[in-house]
């Protein structure tokens, strides 16, 4: 006797949950950004870790 363990129908609610997780903190990384721009712009180490970031969101999205 097979059992199907799987069952997606199951699993639609946390997907869900963790596709809106994934955008509302996309979305303030964003809003950290914009707030924050003019002392990433002056600061050599900061401005590396945006650019790192905005490379980064993209493949987030991607995924979720």
């Amino acid at each position: 006797m097979a059992v199907d363990i799987y069952r997606p129908e199951q699993w639609h609610d946390f997907f869900v949950m963790v596709g809106g997780g994934a955008a509302a903190l996309t979305g303030l990384v964003f809003v950290a950004l914009s707030l924050n721009l003019e002392s990433i712009a002056k600061d050599a180490t900061h401005r590396y870790r945006a650019n790192g970031i905005s490379a980064l969101i993209p493949s987030v999205s991607w995924y979720t």
